[in-house]
């Protein structure tokens, strides 16, 4: 964290700016809400993020994870598990 107080606003602003375009997406499984965070091109590899317990799929977004993977030609998909995140919880 101290790094981005160190960078100065200007150069927050062009990293913001870089920042791949992340959606949040919805589907359901079984009558059930499944969210999830994809970023980069559909016709890359494909790589799917998942989380552990306490955490979701905001995580990998918090970490820049889905940007790195997206700014290097994969296709990231982070889903909130059931019960996590804005997943609904399954029986």
């Amino acid at each position: 964290m101290l790094q981005f107080l160190e960078m100065g606003l200007e150069a927050l602003l062009f990293l913001a700016l870089q920042a791949a375009a992340i959606q949040e997406r919805e589907l359901r499984i079984s009558d059930k809400k499944v969210h999830y965070l994809e970023a980069g091109s559909p016709s890359g590899l494909a790589v799917l993020l998942l989380h552990g317990a306490r955490y979701d799929s905001e995580t990998w977004r918090k970490l820049g994870t889905l940007d790195v993977l997206a700014k290097e030609g994969f296709h990231a998909v982070a889903v909130d598990l059931p019960g996590y995140g804005l997943s609904e919880v399954s029986p």
